[in-house]
């Protein structure tokens, strides 16, 4: 049965990622065989030699490009050209990676210079910063997630969450206060137990 599907085009197995179970699994499984090697290539190549985030990304692609055929926006529209359509979302997973790295290495050095806290241990430092954002307060921690790990813009967020972008802006400069606080804790009771 499989080999029948494997003349269709990507287009058309894209189609069928909405059909039954086994329709759309075999359908995937296609379209997976077909691009795995080259989508993580591709991100490689866009990366460098981060495994684990490459991993990461090279799931994430694949995960996406199934949800988004299900939504029903998708289900009626004809996908002209799926190459393009995986590398754009390949693309944008990687910049959202790299903008979330550069995020995180300006929140490493504001904690550096406002708490002259040695952060030379990046790792470490990530995880307190993970840790502390872990704490924030709801109303803090979604705001903060969506502006700063997700990447999305006031506009979005306010979109999102029905809270307007002033307050928008309040509740992030509030998080970044919080965090820097509780990473400098953290620091002290690390360097007591020390």
């Amino acid at each position: 049965m499989k080999d029948n599907y494997e003349i269709l085009s990507d287009e058309e197995l894209f189609s069928l990622l909405s059909e039954s179970k086994e329709v759309s699994h075999i359908a995937f499984s296609i379209l997976y065989n077909r691009y795995s090697k080259i989508i993580y290539t591709y991100i490689y190549k866009f990366l460098g030699k981060n495994k684990f985030f490459i991993q990461d990304i090279y799931q994430e692609a694949f995960i996406r490009l199934y949800k988004l055929a299900l939504t029903k926006q998708f289900q009626d529209i004809t996908m002209n050209n799926f190459h393009s359509y995986l590398y754009q979302i390949v693309k944008n997973l990687c910049i959202s990676y790299h903008n979330n790295k550069e995020r995180q290495e300006k929140m490493k050095e504001e904690l550096e210079q406002s708490n002259h806290i040695n952060t030379s241990n990046e790792e470490e430092t990530l995880e307190l910063v993970r840790e502390a954002v872990a704490k924030l307060p709801y109303n803090l921690r979604e705001i903060f997630i969506l502006s700063e790990y997700e990447g999305l813009s006031y506009d979005t967020i306010e979109k999102i969450t029905g809270i307007k972008q002033s307050n928008i802006r309040v509740r992030i400069y509030r998080a970044r206060k919080l965090i820097k606080e509780m990473v400098v804790n953290m620091r002290k009771q690390m360097n007591k137990v020390s």
